[in-house]
């Protein structure tokens, strides 16, 4: 027998009126497509370059600056990088460019506080404790902070190692190795970033 030959399914009618809509949709679609990624690609950049695009003053300006709470900075010195002798026993290497900053707060805690170039900046705060009964600075993790993009500080909580009666003679010593002075250096160190990177701090640690 001779195969039967089948009728060919009918096509629906044509419709140019939504044919023409739906094309409008798409092209919408895309549009919005577009438009939301270049608006996400300018805010992740407008974020990032937050921090590059600072101007912060000139770190030999803050030198001789007073601020809130008796707390007036004694050097600030521009280091290029490189090596860093800090005491006649200690030299720091393989540095990166920064603001190395010498103060005192109130009368007798002194701190240091390492800036970073305004480009290499993260936003972060990083404060350095020290061990035992303190009366030095924690050189082992400013650089470490410096080098990752944090602006760094340490205090040697208001006294020398070296003086051995050191809580003698003043009542203040001993709370402000306790828990002031530390307290006082992330304040007046977050008062300092703000003058020289003029930009917001977004987040800050104790190590």
């Amino acid at each position: 027998l001779g195969a039967m030959s089948q009728p060919a399914p009918e096509l629906p009618p044509s419709n140019p009126a939504a044919a023409s809509s739906l094309q409008r949709m798409a092209r919408i679609v895309v549009a919005l497509a577009v438009l939301t990624a270049l608006v996400a690609i300018a805010f992740a950049g407008g974020a990032a370059g937050a921090f590059a695009q600072a101007q912060p003053a000139d770190c030999a300006r803050l030198a001789g600056l007073t601020f809130e709470g008796n707390t007036s900075i004694t050097a600030a010195t521009a280091v290029t990088g490189g090596t860093l002798t800090v005491s006649p026993t200690v030299s720091l290497t393989n540095l990166p460019p920064f603001c190395r900053v010498q103060g005192i707060i109130e009368k007798e805690i002194g701190f240091e506080l390492w800036l970073p170039t305004a480009q290499e900046w993260n936003g972060k705060f990083l404060a350095g404790g020290v061990g035992g009964d303190a009366g030095t600075y924690n050189y082992a993790d400013l650089p470490r902070g410096v080098d990752r993009g944090y602006a760094a500080a340490t205090t040697d909580t208001g006294h020398k190692a070296a003086d051995l009666n050191w809580m003698l003679g003043d009542a203040m010593r001993l709370p402000n190795f306790e828990y002031r002075a530390h307290h006082l250096l992330a304040v007046k160190s977050k008062q300092i970033m703000g003058d020289f990177y003029r930009n917001k701090l977004q987040h800050a640690y104790f190590v």
